[in-house]
């Protein structure tokens, strides 16, 4: 007998969570000195470790909240709902530094992402929060 694959449960109200979720915690963040501070001063390759404990993060609570802790047949939307939280949190980032003139894109590409992915770490945590509410 074939297994029933399971109804997709990932739709543009998820997104829109997702969204209202980052903004809550990473426009707060980004107008803090000690990030500002950090993303000069943290060397890339820890800035993408703290990329990875993001992704990674976002993944395990996905993985057990929204799966159940079974991806049979719901691996593809798995990775599409982490991409697209981990996406979301980096552009609320993004766009809250540009917007407080806290983003040297330009000067100091490197200040810049490590700044972007500073206030997507705990953003793409709330993300995940709010959508997970139901």
């Amino acid at each position: 007998m074939l297994k029933k694959r399971p109804k997709s449960n990932f739709s543009p109200k998820d997104v829109g969570e997702i969204f209202i979720g980052a903004v809550i915690l990473a426009l707060p963040i980004s107008v803090t000195e000690e990030v500002w501070q950090l993303g000069s001063e943290l060397a890339l390759w820890r800035t993408a470790l703290i990329s990875l404990a993001s992704i990674v993060s976002i993944g395990f609570f996905g993985f057990y909240k929204f799966y159940g802790g079974s991806l049979d047949g719901v691996f593809t939307e798995f990775c599409a709902r982490v991409f697209t939280v981990y996406l979301i949190a980096n552009l609320v980032a993004l766009v809250g530094l540009l917007v407080i003139d806290r983003l040297p894109l330009i000067e100091d590409p490197i200040v810049a992402i490590n700044r972007i992915i500073l206030v997507a770490f705990p953003a793409s945590f709330s993300a995940t929060i709010v959508d997970s509410l139901r």
